[in-house]
């Protein structure tokens, strides 16, 4: 419910402003209801209020974008709340694990830090449905799932992310080799397309 209200009131705001009102109305919650560390209410609230700026229906950063390519608003809104989707889950992540803030020990924060980057790469590759090629609906959902696990800041949790991020990795691996030991496929061709356009 914070995370919502931060995002309704941090629409149409500059950052400065978006700052002050969040931390005045929404930060409190956090730390007088849930005991929230101060550091972390505070950039819990101060992150969503930017999300906001790419967050339908207002998003002005997508319109300024749009504006600029010439595309559609909210199209183009819509789309960077896809790539950005991993960002919603940072906040959270702040508030279970403060020592991504420095405020903890070195031997917290190392740990932390590694799977929440892998976690965010793996989701990423699970939204853009291509890690070494597309990948299957199978695949996708195994990075999904193992790259939101990896976020989650407890080592059981992140271990068993990592894990079924990697049988994703080895099933598309698996079936790469495969689709290039028989004739050329359409897999093949999709991926040489890919390649093409991405040196492009």
């Amino acid at each position: 419910m914070t995370m919502i209200v931060c995002v309704i009131l941090g629409m149409g705001l500059p950052t400065t402003a978006n700052y002050v009102v969040t931390a005045t109305i929404a930060a409190p919650i956090l730390i007088n209801n849930f005991e929230v560390p101060v550091i972390a209410a505070h950039m819990f609230v101060f992150f969503f209020g930017i999300l906001a700026d790419i967050t339908p229906p207002v998003c002005l950063a997508a319109y300024a974008g749009a504006g600029i390519a010439g595309a559609n608003p909210m199209k183009t809104g819509v789309t960077a709340v896809k790539l950005a989707i991993a960002a919603f889950l940072i906040p959270f992540v702040f508030v279970l694990e403060p020592s991504l803030l420095l405020q903890g020990t070195i031997a917290e924060l190392v740990p932390a830090l590694a799977t929440l980057v892998l976690g965010m790469m793996v989701i990423a590759a699970g939204l853009a449905g291509y890690f070494f090629g597309r990948t299957s609906a199978l695949e996708r959902a195994l990075l999904l799932i193992g790259g939101v696990l990896m976020v989650y800041p407890h080592v059981v949790v992140s271990v068993a992310g990592l894990v079924l991020a990697v049988i994703a990795v080895v099933l598309r691996l698996i079936r790469r080799r495969g689709s290039r030991g028989d004739s050329p496929s359409v897999a093949d061709r999709e991926d040489a397309s890919d390649g093409a356009a991405s040196t492009g």
